[in-house]
């Protein structure tokens, strides 16, 4: 199965073909759109800068008045995907139970508030408890009660349990065969044990591309040339992973589920 990936457009220099900026970034992905340096946009819903960087229980109010201006912008835009905000349990165990509700049931009770709201291309969100594998079979069993054309993978962000990501991409998998399924926050260590069960993932995340930059110390972050070409890096060995014929070309087997 070929694998698209997807990058944070921060920084970077187009054209890159799919783009994933979040709602809060100052990010004309119109532009992108409309000068063809872009193929394809997931907008993400900023869950690391409300619940990582933030450290939020809950998407504020301020945070929704930002969601919603988004959603009228997407409208009958067949080139855009948003992203339902959903709610982690990676970051901090527990840290957005409320009220007698979980991350899941927080997570499903934004799913049936857009869902149905016409007009947008909706990417909503499998979620979990922290590396509860139970809790992610439920998940899926809930979803399939919406029948989606997409699905996203948010609880294998970041992780880095090799068993518990394959477990989640296979389960999700066997439960939406014919559904388009996209991997948050995926790292190229995951990528020959899963490659098989998803259609798209994302770089997005500064700390993999600075994996690349600390091979030479006279790098940047900052800068966008810097960025390119740890961009260009990270797509080049994830395009080798993903066209190897079999995952024993790199001498490995499945992590134990």
């Amino acid at each position: 199965m070929d694998v698209r990936l997807y990058a944070s457009p921060d920084r970077l220099k187009p054209p890159i073909p799919y783009i994933m900026p979040h709602v809060l970034l100052r990010f004309d992905w119109e532009k992108w759109l409309r000068n063809g340096w872009c193929q394809h946009v997931i907008i993400d819903c900023a869950v690391e800068q409300i619940f990582f960087k933030k450290r939020l229980k809950d998407y504020p109010d301020w945070y929704w008045t930002k969601f919603n201006q988004t959603v009228a912008k997407v409208q009958n835009n067949k080139n855009v995907w948003l992203v339902i905000p959903d709610y982690p349990d990676d970051y901090k165990e527990g840290m957005t139970y409320d009220q007698g509700m979980d991350n899941i049931d927080k997570t499903f009770r934004n799913i049936e508030k857009f869902i149905d709201v016409e007009g947008v291309k909706w990417l909503p969100v499998i979620q979990s408890r922290f590396l509860k594998r139970h809790s992610f079979l439920e998940s899926c069993k809930r979803m399939k009660e919406y029948n989606p054309t997409r699905v996203g993978i948010g609880t294998v962000c970041k992780t880095r349990n090799l068993p518990f990501i394959y477990y989640c991409l296979k389960t999700a998998r066997l439960h939406f065969p014919n559904t388009w399924i996209h991997a948050f926050g995926f790292t190229l260590k995951a990528m020959p044990f899963a490659r098989h069960y998803i259609n798209s993932a994302d770089s997005s995340s500064h700390i993999t591309w600075m994996l690349y930059e600390r091979r030479d110390r006279g790098w940047s972050s900052k800068d966008p040339e810097v960025q390119n070409k740890a961009y260009d890096a990270f797509q080049k060995r994830a395009k080798e992973i993903i066209d190897s014929p079999h995952l024993n070309s790199f001498n490995k087997s499945p992590p134990d589920c």
